[in-house]
């Protein structure tokens, strides 16, 4: 049987890029695969001009915005967000992310 840390630090996780991230690193946190849980755990920190490209997904969302603004697409109407925004994003919804701030912009997310 494999042993999973049950405890770990962001520093720790090495950032995902793939086509859908513009000057923006995704951190998976927790899992399925590695914690065979029914959601995974997301930090996204995407950097001034960055973005998400336009997606939809079966699982819901939960989303937090840590630190900096921006803005979140939720269907065909755009949203401003800044730090302690929170927002759902429903089962298959178009959504996208995007940083419009100075700074990055650090988002918290829970999938369901």
């Amino acid at each position: 049987m494999m042993a999973i840390e049950l405890i770990g630090n962001k520093k720790n996780v090495k950032p995902i890029n793939n086509d859908n991230l513009v000057n923006t690193e995704l951190y998976n946190l927790i899992t399925p695969e590695i914690y065979s849980t029914r959601y995974s755990l997301n930090i996204m920190n995407i950097l001034p001009n960055g973005f998400v490209k336009t997606q939809s997904h079966k699982e819901e969302h939960g989303v937090f915005i840590i630190s900096g603004k921006g803005n979140i697409l939720l269907g065909e109407e755009w949203f401003d967000v800044r730090k302690g925004s929170y927002v759902f994003i429903p089962s298959g919804m178009v959504h996208s992310f995007k940083n419009s701030g100075i700074e990055p912009m650090e988002v918290l997310i829970l999938k369901i």
